[in-house]
């Protein structure tokens, strides 16, 4: 079984906590993950959404991962928006 986890590049000058989060379990996964390491796939999308789209199906087909994971921050929103 192959597991994708993506995050999200920012997207001005400041940061990301999606790419934060997925940069961090590659680099240094906790113990319980340690195991499965070997059957996920990490990916940093980019930002730009007029490319998403195309880099999205590409990741996919390079990939072909059973399971996707995807991590994403939306500045300006919190619970009380929704």
């Amino acid at each position: 079984m192959r597991v994708l986890l993506t995050g999200f590049e920012p997207n001005d000058d400041g940061l990301n906590a999606s790419e934060l989060i997925v940069t961090s379990l590659q680099n240094n996964p906790p113990q319980e993950l340690s195991n499965y390491i070997n059957c996920i796939d990490f990916k940093i999308m980019p930002a730009n959404t007029n490319i998403l789209g195309q880099i999205v199906e590409q990741t996919l087909k390079t990939y072909s991962p059973d399971i996707c994971i995807l991590i994403g921050q939306a500045r300006g929103y919190n619970k009380q928006d929704f």
